[in-house]
């Protein structure tokens, strides 16, 4: 009965295979142009985010980071007390903490990168305040302590300054285009 019923609506079998076929090929082709404009929307969000990034880190180049990196590749550790940032490197509100999750979806050597600057970032600013908050102690184990932060300090900044060109030379090369 119901094989009738059907026959009766589109007619003979060769009517039915090609409804079904041209079913299926349309399924295939919406799915398809979603799927072209799903990876489109991928790319421009990537794109944007790296011009963010890219911007973000010129702005940092010429902060504070790039500034006491530039100045510890040639400073001498006995005049520290001058030489140390009065204000935090970073804010807590910087743009790296609204992309952490999305930085993972640049090219694996790029995040890695990204990530590794921030990670010599945060220690060195947690070197930093530390010598704020203890720089005025007069035990020597405190004093030792503190020389000791600021040679890692000054290590970690320069590696932040040495990096920040490559991070905007490759955000520049893969996703302006």
């Amino acid at each position: 009965m119901n094989e009738t019923v059907i026959s009766s609506i589109l007619g003979t079998d060769s009517n039915i295979i090609a409804a079904i076929a041209g079913a299926i090929i349309g399924g295939i082709l919406s799915f398809l142009a979603y799927y072209i404009l799903y990876i489109k929307q991928q790319n421009n969000e990537l794109k944007n985010i790296a011009k963010a990034m890219k911007i973000n880190f010129k702005h940092l180049e010429k902060s504070d980071i790039g500034h006491y990196g530039d100045l510890y590749e040639n400073v001498n550790e006995s005049i520290q007390g001058k030489m140390l940032p009065e204000h935090p490197l970073y804010l807590d509100n910087d743009l790296y903490f609204s992309f952490v999750h999305e930085i993972c979806k640049f090219e694996d050597n790029l995040s890695d990168e990204i990530y590794e600057f921030y990670i010599d970032l945060f220690r060195a600013e947690m070197n930093r305040s530390y010598i704020q908050e203890h720089k005025d102690i007069d035990e020597i184990k405190e004093k030792t302590f503190c020389d000791y932060c600021f040679i890692d300090m000054k290590a970690e900044l320069i590696r932040c300054s040495e990096k920040i060109p490559k991070i905007v030379s490759r955000l520049e090369e893969k996703y302006e285009n």
